[in-house]
């Protein structure tokens, strides 16, 4: 569904920071919690990470806008 996030060409870092603006002292906490999630790798639980439905909307609109 998101594999263009895994386009290697992508700035998933730049990506992340438009999706969530993270403070520069949560800035590594996010970059991870973004691959985790794009990468659908399993938590403690054996639950796979995922992006909310609102997150992946606004992925797509930052698709849209850097297509653009």
């Amino acid at each position: 569904m998101l594999n263009w996030l895994k386009e290697p060409e992508l700035d998933c870092a730049e990506i992340m920071r438009k999706l969530w603006n993270p403070s520069p002292k949560h800035e590594d906490s996010a970059r991870s919690y973004f691959y985790k999630c794009r990468d659908g790798k399993l938590n403690d639980s054996g639950v796979p990470y995922r992006f909310s439905d609102k997150e992946i909307n606004a992925l797509y609109r930052i698709k849209s806008e850097t297509a653009a």
